[in-house]
Formats: structure tokens, C-alpha cells, sequence
């Protein structure tokens, strides 16, 4: 299980709860274990106030990678079996407005 808790230091992404994974000033929202159950994919939020933001996934480690741009509305994630999703690779996470045949 993951989950995004509210500490004194940020907003952080713990997997297994107690092991933070990443940490932000701003939150993190739609936390999506792979179905391989390697990594996490979620939606990073720069700013508090606001719920624009990017997709970027973290593995076990901590090694976090940044996946697209900034949205001006981040909402919805979900992973894709590669078959849904034309010219990506497999198991990569889309927002959900992507993951639709």
C-alpha cells in the first residue's frame, strides 16, 4: 500500500507506508502502483492552491522521472496495458483521458 501523508517538511509519497519515496512543497495527488508493482505513478502539484501539475512516476528507490509537461488541470491517472495506448511503451501510466480505446 502507498500513501501521500502531510508532514512538517511537505507533502510526501511513502511505499510501504513509513519509507518516503518523494517529497514535495506543493502535493501529490492519484498515487497508482504499476501492475508489475515496481513503481508509482501520481500527479505532482508545484503549488498548493492549485491543481495543475505533470505525471512522473518513482520506483522503489526513490529515483523519481518526470513523464510530461505541465497541465494547466491534472486530474485522473491510471496505467495503461500497452494495447490501449498506440506508439508508447508498455506499462506506462496516462492520464486517463489517454487510457480511453
Amino acid at each position: 500500500m502507498a500513501v501521500v501523508r502531510e508532514t512538517d517538511q511537505g507533502t510526501q509519497l511513502e511505499w510501504p507506508v513509513g519509507k518516503p519515496l518523494y517529497r514535495t512543497a506543493g502535493y501529490i495527488s492519484e498515487p497508482r502502483i504499476s501492475p508489475a508493482g515496481d513503481r508509482i505513478a501520481f500527479l505532482d502539484h508545484p503549488v498548493t492552491s492549485d491543481n495543475a501539475g505533470r505525471v512522473a512516476v518513482v520506483d522503489r528507490d526513490g529515483n523519481k522521472k518526470t513523464l510530461t509537461q505541465n497541465y494547466a488541470a491534472a486530474e485522473g491517472l491510471a496505467w495503461a496495458p500497452a494495447a490501449t495506448r498506440s506508439g508508447s511503451r508498455p506499462q506506462e501510466p496516462a492520464p486517463e483521458w489517454n487510457c480511453r480505446p
